[in-house]
């Protein structure tokens, strides 16, 4: 019937909580809950990590896969709040309707497949499994060994400058430039 993210947001698909007929009351109260674990999982998994800072930053909010978007919609509005300079949504898969309503709300918008029969999610993975708190926090432990070194950057700046050559057509030779060791 929608999603949650920090900030206090809360987007809802109006057009569920209508057809299904949800009481005012039970979208409090399953609100209230779910703002409870997003707060636990906050602390779990972001342990003495800071939060991070956004404002005046170029962001790149990814996901695995679009279905109806709140998901998406809730984490631009909880970082809209802390003013980055700018936002690209980038997502694996998406039906094409719903990669094409983020258009008009951010900067940038990546996503590779856009199936013509879309589903759901997981029905273009072969696995799907969901991550756990423990995974989740040692993907963010390598993350930050990561971060740590420069040369890790200049390869991701590089592979990222290829991409979006590719992506908009350029008919750049990387082979032929500065750009082939990456």
């Amino acid at each position: 019937m929608g999603a949650i993210a920090s900030g206090n947001v809360r987007i809802l698909q109006s057009d569920v909580v209508s057809a299904l007929g949800i009481p005012p009351s039970v979208i409090e109260t399953v609100t209230n809950e779910e703002m409870r674990e997003l707060a636990r999982r906050e602390r779990a998994i972001r342990g003495e990590r800071p939060t991070p800072q956004i404002r005046n930053r170029e962001i790149i909010l990814v996901d695995d896969g679009l279905a109806t978007g709140s998901t998406m919609y809730a984490a631009l509005a909880s970082l809209k709040q802390q003013h980055p300079e700018g936002i690209t949504v980038a997502m694996l898969v998406a039906g094409r309707k719903v990669c094409d309503e983020f258009r008009s709300v951010v900067d940038e918008v990546i996503c590779l497949r856009t199936p013509e029969s879309f589903l759901a999610v997981g029905l273009c993975y072969e696995m799907f499994p969901q991550l756990t708190d423990e995974e989740v926090r040692e993907f963010l432990k390598k993350a930050d060994e990561f971060q740590a070194s420069p040369s890790s950057w200049q390869h991701i700046e590089c592979r990222f400058r290829k991409f979006r050559g590719n992506a908009n057509g350029s008919s750049r030779s990387p082979e032929n430039s500065s750009e082939a060791s990456c």
